[in-house]
């Protein structure tokens, strides 16, 4: 085998806020968190259109997680996830970027502690290097490809795909899957982490220069 060069992409995701999420609690609210995956294949033309007529709920491993937002159905995130996306070009670089799309796939769910975590909605929507989008809400949708009931369910996100590479030592060349992560354990409330405060370091206080002895006479 011929060894090569990886390359390595970076999309960049905010989860903002989502709106009008469906009732699902016994009082008619819901406890909701969404998880993210990005894919560099589409399976089953599971993009197409942008997911707006997939059926099926996504199976692939979630990469990243929400917190759980408890007893809200327009719950605010503001929560950041970076994504790693390797390439191995085989032709030209500006050739390979053109063709480099990929797939985030987005799911809501509402938590539950005793039962199933239950689907609210979902997105998948299709990247190319060089997008970007501020602030943007995207309509979920129902198992069935098809708009939720009742008033329009979004969710609102920031996407930057940029067009910078960073190298990677050479590796031998193989087929690129999508980095599965292991799923978080159900129905366990991840806590959120604490911000990490800047300790200045300690100065170190000057050295008085060595007093000669008196030589004897």
């Amino acid at each position: 085998l011929v060894k090569t060069t990886t390359m390595v992409l970076k999309v960049y995701v905010t989860v903002h806020s989502a709106a009008n999420l469906p009732k699902v609690d016994t009082f008619g609210s819901a406890d909701p968190y969404v998880c993210l995956t990005l894919v560099d294949t589409d399976p089953i033309n599971m993009c197409h259109n942008n997911c707006s007529n997939t059926k099926g709920a996504f199976t692939v491993i979630p990469q990243h997680k929400t917190q759980i937002i408890k007893n809200n159905l327009h719950p605010v995130f503001q929560e950041s996830f970076v994504f790693d996306h390797s390439i191995i070009p085989e032709r030209s670089i500006v050739h390979d970027l053109q063709n480099q799309d990929v797939y985030l796939l987005l799911t809501v769910s509402d938590w539950n502690r005793v039962h199933d975590d239950e689907f609210l909605g979902k997105i998948g929507i299709k990247l190319r290097p060089g997008v970007q989008y501020d602030h943007a809400s995207f309509v979920l949708y129902d198992v069935d490809g098809r708009p939720l009931k009742g008033p329009q369910s979004t969710v609102t996100l920031s996407i930057s795909f940029p067009l910078t590479l960073a190298s990677m030592p050479p590796t031998m060349a193989q087929s690129v899957t999508p980095t599965k992560v292991p799923e978080s354990p159900k129905n366990v409330e991840q806590p959120k982490s604490s911000p990490v405060s800047s300790v200045p370091l300690p100065v170190p206080e000057p050295v008085p220069d060595p007093v000669p002895e008196p030589v004897p006479a």
